[in-house]
């Protein structure tokens, strides 16, 4: 009998994710703002804009770049899934390390710990699938092409 696996949308995490953001930072606003804020913003805000290009790259290439992987009926290579596996979910992560460049708090430290763990253990489960459904095709293609740090 074939094992059925459960997949959870990824925006369900996004959703969660801005509310402990923003839960910490309503939170902790007074030592979130204290002192070099502009600073903090100046290098944290390119970070999190970084996060709106990966997205938007990766469903240029991709339309359906949040599908379910069970619903992906061919595997995408080209563009930027030829540097990165996983653009969305890196995108995710540089949301969390701008949000913390900027509110750089014990809370929001949490917050983003948790999520990147989140955003890997997503990435690694959703690789799980796309191995069952296309096999050697993706075993090729996960040698080739990095999880998040493109090769030069």
């Amino acid at each position: 009998m074939e094992k059925k696996f459960f997949y959870i949308d990824p925006l369900y995490f996004d959703i969660i994710n801005l509310i402990f953001i923003n839960a910490v930072f309503f939170a902790f606003y007074k030592q979130a703002i204290a002192g070099l804020l502009l600073l903090r913003a100046a290098v944290g805000t390119p970070i999190v804009l970084l996060s709106f290009y990966f997205e938007s790259v990766a469903h240029r290439v991709l339309r359906k770049a949040h599908s379910n992987p069970k619903e992906i009926k061919k595997l995408i290579t080209i563009g930027i899934y030829s540097k990165l596996r996983h653009p969305i979910y890196l995108g995710r992560i540089f949301v969390n390390l701008g949000f913390l460049i900027i509110f750089p708090i014990l809370p929001m430290t949490i917050v983003t710990i948790c999520f990147i763990i989140i955003w890997y253990l997503m990435a690694f489960y959703e690789e799980t699938l796309l191995l069952k459904k296309f096999g050697k095709k993706y075993k090729q293609y996960k040698k080739k092409v990095p999880m998040f740090i493109p090769k030069k």
